[in-house]
């Protein structure tokens, strides 16, 4: 009933493509920190200012690390493909994992998490 009344923003063609991989690797792998990188992704299309502000761009971070290629795979070669990316963007010295980070800072994720 509600679900009516809230705003959906656009998203680009990329950015649907990007959500679309990203919703690959965790159905490949359970992964919770792709989980956590869709919650992101989808924070940066509602509240664009405040993530670019905080100079997180988790979408364009995705794109350089190779994220659509999950796009065009299926089976065991979509979650070996996943896996090997996830050991490689959810470690602490990758951007992708510092954004994530970043994030639990930004006034607006703490409010709409009741932290604030």
């Amino acid at each position: 009933m509600y679900v009516a009344q809230v705003p959906i923003p656009p998203a680009t063609a990329q950015q649907k493509d990007v959500l679309n991989a990203v919703v690959k690797g965790v159905m490949a792998t359970y992964d919770a920190h792709f989980e956590q990188l869709i919650n992101g992704l989808v924070l940066e299309l509602f509240f664009p200012y405040d993530l670019s502000s905080a100079n997180i761009h988790l979408f364009d971070a995705c794109i350089k690390a190779g994220m659509g290629q999950l796009a065009a795979l299926e089976g065991k070669a979509l979650t070996t493909t996943a896996e090997e990316l996830a050991t490689r963007i959810f470690v602490n010295d990758h951007p992708i994992f510092g954004m994530l980070f970043d994030l639990q800072g930004l006034p607006v994720l703490r409010i709409i998490e009741g932290n604030e």
